[in-house]
């Protein structure tokens, strides 16, 4: 087992302080004045969306003056409608850019602030007092420290201390909205509270005190699921172990490398590259939460043995959630990423990462939770619309290292399952668009989540150095499904494919079709139901609980990396009515979208249809007041 670590091009000493540095933070000068001895920028201000705890808190004390605090600043994407329509057509088999996807460096010069405007952002920092202890490739953060007294003058706020009403601490937080006389817009504002942290989704199991084995057939001890298990129930007689692929773990803690060693040794698995990436002045040294990393990382060279590295972004209890998206971001050298955490508050930031990892090919998947259905309100980034959120299920097998038998929802009762259930800040996104919710209880306008499962439940685990126990949580499905998108990557590339990317758009497609159930275990029972019996139901086909299931081996893998189906379209007929006739080839169950143009620039949808035969007929009853149209089929997958 090897480690190589990297370190974040930080200048301050970490020492000095706790720091919390986010991204979207943005510093404005001394009043009136800039570094260039031009007229102060109209005041800018930038609405925050308060942390939860917040709307209960009274402040306790001013946090004090010389307090060292490290904040971010977050810039918007450019030209971001264009952005949103070029992750369309990337995902879009009858497009001419499907699966050409972009490095950082595209990226950062079609959408990134521009470089003009970011230096003008630095100046102005500098300017202020303020010390840039880190910039950002894509020109999307800019890592800034200050004293609180500056940060207070800059950005026209006051700087307080609250009692935590459900944690036994204090945290600070300003008590206003952050203004700066800076003319270069800024999304937001972070790095200004530290009300919330980001949070495991995992739990020790509630049953690993009861003496006997549990009835789950694991190879681990009472029956507890490791290693060579979870590739028999979901990859069996799969040879592929993810070869030439680098899987990257969004972390805020540490491990011990021994307790990797130790849970290699014990499920007869070989170790793997390690590379810790350290972030946001973080040591490495593991904390309280250091079982959620050794989880992770012991499920993804479960899933894939052969991975070429296991690449661990830590930024420790404190750190950035940004700063750690941003650095895989622009690594762009790990194709599938897991992160096991969520945090309560929005930040926009994060949506234009995950847009980039979109763009960039890489598939990014988030655990949906761990407490049971959600109502009204989602944890990030577990719902946003370009992560892969993955719900839990409680697995049986036939034996130690045997065949999957069955599978539920997972849910130990009391407010502890599978969480899932519709998020009202976002909108359904288009491969969920036109799906028949009704029996699953989901939402036809916001998005729903999970989208897919794993095992929860009954997981051995090696931690805090050399402890072993059995855990639930999501935490455990997502670093799996990782590993599952190593595999289906490396047999892509052997068959001369491109990268899957993000998965959602595939993921979808295969569910709505005729080889869903070939692809996918359906799991049809369990619920997240919490203590009051409030929740969701398993259904047949997706639901809220574990989203289209768990994967079916080499199935899945193909129909991931298979070459995409186009339509081909026969010489147009005329209606009895004089409106234009349009037939074109077609796999039943798969879903198409049928578009029109007069000008082949401008294309407008007419139609979207789910084939129920080989050919498809589409008559154009527009078309008869029109004196010619343009038409073309596109497959959604």
């Amino acid at each position: 087992m090897t480690v190589m670590e990297k370190f974040a091009d930080k200048i301050l000493d970490p020492r000095k302080l706790r720091s919390v540095a986010l991204a979207g933070l943005f510093c404005s000068l001394p009043l009136g004045a800039t570094a260039s001895g031009e007229t102060a920028a109209k005041l800018q201000s930038l609405p925050r969306r308060l942390a939860m705890v917040l709307s209960t808190a009274a402040p306790m004390a001013h946090l004090h003056a010389s307090q060292t605090l490290d904040i971010a600043l977050g810039f918007p994407l450019q030209n971001q409608p264009s952005l949103v329509g070029l992750v369309q057509d990337l995902y879009n088999p009858a497009s001419t850019n499907f699966h050409r996807f972009l490095n950082p460096q595209e990226f950062t010069r079609r959408f990134g602030t521009s470089e003009a405007d970011y230096q003008r952002a630095i100046g102005f920092v500098q300017s202020t007092g303020l010390v840039v202890t880190q910039t950002h490739s894509n020109r999307m953060i800019l890592n800034v420290r200050g004293s609180v007294s500056d940060i207070e003058r800059v950005l026209h706020l006051n700087m307080m201390v609250y009692q935590h009403p459900t944690e036994n601490r204090v945290f600070y937080a300003p008590d206003r909205d952050p203004s700066l006389e800076l003319a270069v817009p800024l999304l937001n504002i972070n790095g200004l509270e530290n009300a919330t942290q980001p949070k495991p989704n995992t739990r020790p199991n509630l049953d690993q005190g009861q003496p006997g084995p549990l009835p789950l057939a694991g190879s681990g001890t009472r029956g507890a699921l490791m290693g060579k298990d979870f590739r028999a129930a979901y990859a069996p007689g799969v040879t592929l172990g993810g070869s030439g692929q680098k899987v990257a773990l969004v972390e805020f803690d540490g491990y011990y490398l021994s307790d990797i060693a130790q849970y290699a040794k014990l499920a007869g698995l070989h170790g793997v590259p390690l590379r810790n990436v350290l972030l946001d002045f973080f040591d490495g040294i593991p904390g309280e939460n250091n079982s959620e990393v050794a989880l992770d990382i012991e499920m993804v060279l479960s899933m894939a043995p052969n991975v070429s590295e296991i690449t661990v972004y830590e930024a420790g209890p404190y750190g950035s959630h940004e700063d750690v998206l941003n650095a895989i971001a622009n690594d762009n050298l790990a194709s599938q990423i897991s992160c096991s955490w969520t945090w309560s508050t929005y930040d926009p930031i994060v949506d234009q990462i995950l847009l980039q990892f979109a763009a960039q090919g890489q598939s990014f998947f988030s655990a949906s939770g761990d407490s049971d259905a959600y109502r009204g309100w989602v944890p990030y980034p577990a719902a946003n619309p370009y992560a892969t959120s993955v719900g839990g299920t409680t697995l049986t097998t036939t034996r130690p290292s045997g065949a999957w038998s069955s599978e539920q929802a997972w849910n130990w009762g009391n407010g502890t399952g599978s969480s899932g259930g519709f998020s009202y800040d976002y909108s359904i996104p288009a491969y969920q668009q036109g799906m028949d919710f009704t029996a699953g209880q989901g939402s036809a306008d916001l998005r729903n989540i999970p989208d897919v499962a794993m095992v929860a439940d009954n997981v051995l685990v090696v931690y805090n150095n050399g402890q072993t126990d059995t855990f639930g949580g999501t935490s455990c499905a997502a670093p799996l499904w990782a590993g599952f998108m190593a595999l289906a990557n490396q047999y892509a590339l052997q068959k001369s494919q491109s990268l899957i990317g993000f998965a959602n758009p595939s993921l979808y497609a295969i569910g709505r079709s005729e080889n869903y159930n070939s692809c996918f275990h359906d799991i049809a029972t369990g619920n997240n139901f919490d203590a009051t019996g409030t929740g969701y139901a398993a259904v047949t086909g997706y639901d809220l609980c574990t989203g289209w299931g768990s994967p079916k081996g080499m199935n899945l893998i193909r129909a991931l990396a298979s070459p995409p189906q186009q339509a081909r379209l026969t010489p147009l007929n005329m209606s009895n009515e004089g409106a234009f006739q349009l037939s074109f080839s077609s796999q039943p169950g798969s879903t198409y979208v049928v578009q029109a143009s007069i000008d082949l620039q401008e294309w407008a949808s007419l139609a979207t249809l789910t084939a129920t035969g080989t050919d498809t007929i589409f008559t154009d009853s527009e078309s008869a007041q029109m004196p010619h149209r343009f038409y073309r089929v596109l497959v959604q997958r």
